[in-house]
């Protein structure tokens, strides 16, 4: 067996698992011979081939710089070139066409800018369409010679501090143009220079633990010359410190319930391991020694009994006594899934009487071990049963009254899995009642009312208790004899006249519960309107007269007046019924200004009114505010922002806002004495277009805002590219995947990608921005063909790119195919292993390999060889994306290949996090952040934005709404080693005490009624929320000025807390009923 994975292989399956391989070798080996005999026997012809090779010659000038190439073709038909492609590696490409009936040296001369090394390629393509290609790397001019060496320098401040100096050196003395170091700590950086740089090559770097470390520094010159050093380092106090870690290596596909794991030990002093314990996760645990003078992969394999989710966990004991341990859940096959259902039958001997009949599944047909039944009338049971049952899961209950009920079963599973499932069950013949009433005429007391409560029961039941709710805090409950005829009157007086919500409810025998609600005018009904008018004060021209203007269809009197100055200084004025003064009222601004002034009316009977407009105080003020920006030259995401500011009576800023685009704003107070520069510094975290404003409030209240788009940074820029995902197995051969390969310098995702298949059937796929899939594709070809594929990608921020690549669909009638795969130890492996597998029976007589990193390799297979090496294993030389191909040369002259993408991705650390919002008052909310993060990242700072333009600092906060809405809050979580998190959510701030809203029945059984007070006339919308913020269901209704009337079938509800709210761009109310 071939390992790929690592030295020594983990473990040689089995002698049957070899025997089984070299039967079919030979059973192979044996059709091979008979195919070659069929061949020869039918002397048939071996399909075309051909080459592509090149050759380099002195240039006859002199000049180092220029080159002259002479192509080499070769073709098994010797047919002759009609174009050859020449890339010369330096962007400058050219392609030559010939005459195949003329004779030709396939010539070319090339001249060169620079010296250095050249990747040259040609392209070949031949009569009747062979094509070959063939790449090598040239040297022009004479070959640069570099080396690096670095010192350190240990941190007076910190002294797991160092400073790097590297020490280039190159023999032409070209300048470094990149110098990448490896800490030893999995943190990497690379440092650009320009040629003119003159300084010393140095950096800092301040490791998280004392240690031993290897640190390598490379270096790339100007000419392309580069160079490698590593050193062993000693950092800081070497006392012992240990990690414990472990990876799950590749489950074969013929055992996926035989597990291996490797343990990743990490000692700072590099001390080993002596003794490993492993927790499986299913009760199965093991220990094993180490002789610490010996080493190993610390490799354990493991069967399961049952695929399933484990939590696994390692314990490695270092010399010396270190210990650390760590565990991770591990899924094993299918995760278990199931579901719970149940159907009910009737007892013939007891109306009352149900069968309960439990309907299960389990995707891993496992069983039942528990089933648990609430049937909904505070009659509980749970039944245990065992993996060896195979009864029905039943039971029988017995209800002592006729109703509806909800019924709920929970089934637990063998394995864990559990599923509920409740739905509503009638038990005996269903009850039906309404109730409603109406208000009897009387004559002498305008203010004594009379109802009449008007019951219905489907079974002529009477009522029992009958509930009048008067709709002025005034309500009684009256309880009747089922046997005595009552004609259910009631009377009531009221203190005032004014229109009422009055409502009854009538419980009847059986239970049966009814609610209705009407609004009842008492008395005549009052209107009444107020505004007012101002005066100005002759001695002081912020002070002002304000008398309001009163007006009640009855010529009742104001009790209270209140006024709203537009300053924060407000007041109400109380007047007795008998007033008979003027209901003035004066005040003095602080500021000249334009102030909204607002009068609210109560009259004598509850009439109120509302009147608002602006008032001049003072002479007017006129301003303008914009800005202009400084760029820092030390940080590309950093910018001051000046306000440029006029007032036509030269006063000052009082205060300035700025928002920045990127939801952290900030507003800064200033002294009338400031004398400084207006100027304000932000530093962004992303590159990008920012829409900037500033809103300046003077002196006096005159106000101005300006706003304007600011770049930041690097504009944006994007690239397309996709590739074609290979298919193991379909049932059409011309079915075809494609993956696009999105870049963003900002790290953008894509919103929309068009994809282009050549044969005239396009699509466009659109994406939200949170998308984090794969951008993957699918087709079906009809023919084979060279198709053009072309993939359009448009990102968030509108950067837009397009990339094309001819594709070679072959929908084959035979076999001449192979695949290849790649087998990943981690993501952050530099060593990969591949191997291929054909779709024939054939033996392959050459296998070429091309790892994307310039390291290519060809294998001429013995044809008496006794193994086919399918499988090779490579070592790149860092992060990045490599495209690895493999091209198989079969006996017969069938020529395949494949390729695969390899994605080596460096080391990061994670974060997260999380905040919890309680309502502390009406408008008021408490905030706690949590956050998630390593053990040695501490967070530094918790930063809140609270949607209405004010922000926060701290773990805890509590923040003030002045109106209602809806509010985005935001936090931001920072960790001493850069990493950041944000979180948003929503808050709802309920709306002002104007619109009232009232919901009866509550609780409720199948229609709600709901009261609004409404301040304005318009559409709104309602919404009903259920406990875990999920909208159930949204109506629309025209609302008018004042008291509004709804009603809403809420039969189909589950039992339950929702939320009622009514919303529209002028108003917000919410309110609490429950579902029974």
């Amino acid at each position: 067996m071939n390992c790929l994975l690592s030295t020594p292989c983990v473990e040689d399956y089995s002698t049957n698992r070899k025997a089984y391989f070299m039967r079919k070798f030979y059973s192979r080996i044996a059709v091979l011979l008979l195919v070659l005999s069929t061949l020869h026997a039918n002397a048939q012809t071996i399909a075309d081939s051909c080459r592509a090779d090149f050759e380099r010659f002195p240039s006859t000038t002199g000049d180092v710089l220029t080159q002259d190439f002479r192509g080499l073709p070769w073709d098994t038909t010797a047919k002759k070139p009609e174009e050859i492609c020449w890339s010369f590696g330096d962007s400058h490409d050219t392609c030559i066409k010939y005459d195949p009936s003329l004779s030709s040296n396939y010539f070319v001369s090339h001249h060169y800018d620079h010296t250095g090394i050249y990747n040259v390629c040609i392209r070949i393509l031949y009569q009747g369409g062979c094509l070959a290609y063939k790449c090598k790397y040239i040297q022009v001019g004479a070959a640069d010679s570099c080396s690096i060496k670095f010192e350190t320098l240990n941190s007076t401040s910190n002294i797991l501090g160092k400073y790097f100096i590297a020490a280039p050196w190159d023999n032409l003395n070209k300048k470094p143009l990149v110098i990448c170091w490896d800490f030893g700590d999995s943190h990497d950086t690379c440092i650009q220079y320009p040629t003119t740089y003159a300084d010393k090559y140095a950096v800092f770097h301040s490791y998280a633990h004392s240690g031993n470390y290897n640190v390598c520094v490379k270096v790339q010159f100007d000419g392309g010359c580069e160079s490698h050093y590593c050193s062993a380092l000693q950092v800081g106090n070497l006392t012992d410190s240990c990690s414990a870690d472990f990876e799950r290596l590749l489950t074969p596909v013929d055992y996926p319930l035989h597990v291996y794991y490797r343990a990743l030990p990490w000692h700072n002093n590099n001390k080993k391991p002596e003794q490993i314990c492993w927790n499986f996760g299913d009760n199965h645990d093991t220990c094993i020694n180490y002789d610490p003078a010996v080493d190993n992969n610390y490799i354990v394999g493991h069967n399961y009994a049952n695929a399933g989710t484990y939590n696994v966990c390692v314990r490695i004991l270092y010399q010396g006594g270190c210990l650390s341990y760590k565990c991770k859940l591990v899924q094993l096959g299918e995760p278990d899934s199931c579901s719970a259902s149940f159907e009910t039958l009737t007892s013939t001997a007891n109306a009352l009487g149900k069968y309960f009949i439990a309907q299960r599944w389990h995707n891993h047909n496992k069983k039942p071990v528990q089933v648990c039944w609430n049937f909904g009338d505070n009659h509980d049971t749970c039944i245990q049963y065992t993996t060896s049952y195979t009864g029905r899961y039943a039971t029988f209950h017995s209800y002592s009254h006729s109703g509806n009920y909800n019924v709920c079963v929970k089934i637990l599973y063998d394995g864990g899995c559990q599923s509920y499932s409740c739905h509503s069950v009638q038990v005996g013949e269903p009850d039906s009642c309404r109730a409603d009433f109406e208000k009897l005429s009387t004559t002498n007391n305008t203010l004594r009312a009379y109802y009449r409560a008007l019951p219905w029961d489907s079974y002529d039941n009477k009522p029992e208790q009958i509930c009048w709710n008067f709709g002025d805090s005034h309500d009684t409950c009256i309880n009747y004899s089922t046997a005595i005829d009552n004609n259910y009157v009631v009377g009531h007086t009221y203190a005032n006249a004014g229109t009422y919500n009055v409502c009854v409810r009538i419980k009847y025998q059986g239970g049966c519960v009814s609610y209705k609600c009407k609004l009842v005018q008492i008395g005549e009904r009052d209107s009444c309107s107020v505004s007012f008018e101002t005066l100005s004060q002759t001695s002081n021209v912020l002070g002002k007269y304000f008398i309001p203007k009163l007006w009640n269809s009855n010529n009742k009197k104001p009790l209270l007046i209140c006024w709203n100055f537009g300053d924060n200084r407000d007041t109400c004025i109380q007047y007795s019924a008998t007033y008979t003064g003027r209901y003035v009222v004066f005040h003095r601004y602080e500021h000249t200004g334009s102030y909204n002034v607002c009068v609210k009316v109560h009259y004598d009977g509850g009439c109120e009114s509302y009147y608002c407009h602006l008032v001049q105080a003072g002479e007017r003020d006129s301003c303008s505010v914009s800005f202009e920006t400084i760029s820092q030259t030390s940080n590309v995401l950093g910018k001051y922002f000046l306000a440029k500011l006029w007032n036509s009576n030269n006063r000052k800023p009082l205060s300035i806002c700025w928002n920045f685009g990127d939801n952290r704003d900030t507003c800064i107070q200033y002294a009338t004495t400031y004398t400084g520069t207006y100027a304000v510094f932000h530093r962004y975290e992303h590159s990008g277009v920012y829409n900037v404003c500033v809103k300046v409030h003077f002196d006096g209240g005159c106000e101005s805002y300006y706003c304007r788009l600011v770049q930041v940074g690097e504009p944006d820029s994007c690239k397309a590219d996709f590739e074609r995902i290979p298919v193991t197995a379909t049932n059409y051969a011309g079915r075809v995947y494609y993956r696009a390969l999105p870049w963003n310098n900002h790290d953008k995702k894509p919103a929309e990608i068009c994809w282009i298949f050549g044969d005239g059937r396009d699509t466009c796929i659109s994406y939200p921005e949170n998308y984090t899939g794969v951008y993957a594709v699918g087709h079906n070809y009809d023919h084979s063909s060279m198709y053009e594929v072309c993939v359009k990608i448009r990102y968030y921020g509108g950067c837009e790119a397009k990339k094309c690549k001819t594709v070679n669909i072959l929908i084959y009638n035979t076999e001449c195919r192979v695949h290849l795969y790649e087998i990943v130890p981690s993501v952050t492996s530099l060593t990969r292993g591949f191997y291929f597998a054909s779709g024939n029976d054939l033996r392959p007589a050459r296998v070429c390999w091309t790892f994307g990193d310039g390291a290519d390799t060809c294998i001429t297979i013995d044809p008496g060889a006794a193994e086919i090496p399918r499988g090779i294993k490579h070592t790149y030389p860092g992060p990045g994306v490599y495209r690895t191909c493999v091209k198989v040369l079969f006996q017969n002259g069938c020529t395949a290949s494949d390729c695969v993408e390899v994605g080596i991705r460096s080391f990061t650390d994670l974060c997260g996090g999380y905040y919890t919002d309680s309502l502390v008052d009406p408008r008021t909310y408490a905030f706690k952040g949590f956050s998630i993060h390593k053990p040695d990242d501490a967070v530094i700072s918790y930063r809140w934005t609270f949607g209405d333009g004010s922000s926060g600092i701290g773990e805890r906060v509590t923040h003030t709404y002045n109106s209602p809405g809806v509010y985005r809050v935001c936090l931001f979580i920072n960790t001493e080693k850069g990493c950041e998190t944000k979180i948003c959510n929503d808050v709802r701030v309920a709306g002002e005490n104007q619109a009232r809203l009232l919901l009866s029945p509550n609780p409720v059984i199948n229609t709600l009624h709901a009261l609004f007070y409404s301040t304005h006339n318009e559409t709104v919308k309602i919404k009903i929320i259920n406990s875990n913020g999920v909208v159930i269901k949204e109506f629309s209704r025209d609302a008018v000025l004042g008291a509004n009337t709804w009603e809403f079938d809420l039969s189909g509800l589950l039992p339950g807390v929702y939320s009622f709210v009514v919303q529209s761009s002028n108003q917000f109310v919410s309110g609490i009923f429950f579902k029974l």
